[in-house]
């Protein structure tokens, strides 16, 4: 292709960004609409334990333990955050229970989040089509288009952030902090906070962040923003105080941090670790992500995406730099790293389900500067190296979403799906009690409370037992503890057995 074909085509982007956006709706709506009931194959635990609660407090106002109106979920040795559960309740309350029903909702508020950027970006830029392209970017970056594929809190986590920043570039935008400012950007906290764990590191620190903005004029409207965000943690403190440890207890598991560290063991794991979460292999090759995260065709970072990042810091630093907003953009990027590398797993994709956020921000400045005009030799420049990006990108979302349609749904072992199958086999055993056994560490009992919902089973057929319990000879069982030599199996599909105990003395 030569220079002067690609400077018609970069003509044509400039000049009809409607054509642009009718594409880009046109696309988006059939790949996110695609295969949203299969893909991934099944539900994970942690899936089925999100929907089934909201189920519960659907139906019922409890959860899934009793407790009504829950502040956080208790579930299998964590307690999971409200703010998605309580929206797929409402969703359940008016079109009833339904796996594709939960997927549609992460569907819903990842396109959310696509679109929320995208008129960021506009306001940002001052041009439609920089906004049209961000918007595209978001809804098909692989790290945040799996994202909405998921039943998980995290999911959520992207579109309450982007609703946070974008207010917040409003009220910075109009030179004062209202009451109503405040109010927003508290409740955006807060939001931040209860979604998802990290929320509780990622929220505070983006509310210090805020003193980036301070000035003579609205240093109040900041501090009564603090003080209405302070507010919103009042449940939060209340929920540590009556229960000290159910909020650490996942924390303690996953992370390097022991009773015994010393202050300095602690610091080292932090810089080693955050250092590890920066390192751009593990963002744009694969192999560094499970399979209940991410397909293995590539990283999550498109490699465009990457190039844009790195020079729209560079504009930044260079032109931006005395800009409270850019400079709160490269605060948030810095620390939206900081929650993710107090644990163990390096670049796990949940915990740094901010970052992404920020790359695509700090790529805005990179945008402009290369449709910004310049003399002649450099315009031409700017212009090849936007359509080759541009080229790059859509070239490797569509790469990645070929691999996505094709082996996605290949993940049935990581995504439990055939836990269903070995769920029917025991149901059809009659009227039976089914006596659910679980393993320790692996517990499948949420399946079998969240199917059975989805087939009307009454769940008073089920009766959860530990695995230190002996069963007695002829029960059903159900669930991922070992069958016996002697039982006798009516199904088994990967970790998950229906069985007859039998006695082992006979």
């Amino acid at each position: 292709m030569t220079i002067a074909a690609l400077s018609r085509i970069s003509r044509s982007y400039d000049s009809r960004p409607k054509t642009w956006l009718v594409a880009i709706i046109f696309v988006a709506a059939i790949l996110y609409s695609a295969e949203i009931g299969t893909n991934p194959p099944g539900l994970y635990i942690d899936e089925s334990s999100v929907a089934f609660n909201a189920h519960s407090i659907a139906q019922t106002g409890k959860d899934e333990h009793g407790i009504l109106f829950p502040l956080y979920f208790r579930a299998f040795g964590e307690y999971k955050n409200p703010a998605y559960i309580y929206l797929l309740a409402i969703f359940d309350k008016l079109f009833g229970p339904s796996t594709l029903l939960a997927r549609c909702l992460s569907v819903l508020v990842g396109f959310a989040a696509a679109i929320l950027l995208g008129f960021l970006a506009m306001r940002l830029s001052g041009d439609r089509s920089t906004g049209y392209f961000v918007a595209a970017l978001t809804m098909f970056e692989p790290w945040l288009f799996e994202m909405s594929r998921f039943v998980y809190e995290a999911a959520l986590f992207p579109v309450v952030l982007a609703l946070f920043l974008f207010w917040l570039h409003g009220t910075h935008s109009r030179g004062r902090w209202s009451f109503a400012d405040g109010l927003r950007l508290a409740i955006g906290l807060g939001l931040l906070t209860y979604t998802y764990s990290i929320g509780r590191v990622l929220g505070p620190l983006l509310a210090i962040g805020l003193v980036l903005f301070v000035s003579r004029s609205n240093w109040t409207g900041i501090v009564r923003t603090w003080c209405l965000y302070a507010l919103t943690l009042v449940p939060l403190a209340s929920f540590v105080w009556c229960n000290p440890t159910a909020l650490i207890s996942r924390f303690n598991t996953v992370s390097y941090i022991r009773p015994d560290s010393s202050w300095a063991e602690i610091a080292l794991g932090f810089v080693a670790h955050y250092i590890a979460n920066w390192n751009p292999r593990k963002w744009l090759l694969p192999g560094f992500e499970s399979l209940t995260e991410h397909t293995p065709a590539q990283g999550g970072v498109l490699a465009a995406l990457f190039v844009l990042f790195v020079v729209g810091l560079f504009v930044i630093l260079r032109d931006h730099r005395r800009d409270p907003w850019w400079r709160y953009v490269l605060f948030g990027l810095v620390v939206s790293v900081i929650p993710a590398s107090f644990t163990t797993d390096d670049f796990h994709t949940l915990r740094l389900i901010g970052l992404p956020i920020f790359l695509i921000l700090v790529s805005v400045p990179a945008l402009v500067w290369l449709r910004t005009e310049a003399s002649p030799p450099l315009r031409q420049m700017k212009r090849t190296a936007l359509i080759v990006l541009i080229v790059a990108a859509f070239t490797q979302i569509g790469w990645f979403q070929y691999w996505f349609h094709t082996k996605g749904g290949d993940r049935t072992y990581e995504f439990e799906a055939g836990y269903p199958i070995v769920l029917d086999a025991a149901l059809k055993n009659g009227e039976r009690r089914i006596y659910l056994y679980d393993r320790d560490g692996y517990p499948s009992y949420i399946h079998a409370y969240w199917y059975s919902t989805l087939q009307g089973v009454d769940l008073s057929r089920f009766e959860r037992r530990p695995s230190s319990v002996i069963p007695e000879p002829g029960e059903l069982i159900l669930g991922t503890a070992y069958p016996c030599e002697r039982c006798r199996v009516i199904s088994h599909i990967d970790h998950f057995n229906a069985y007859f105990y039998e006695d082992p003395e006979r």
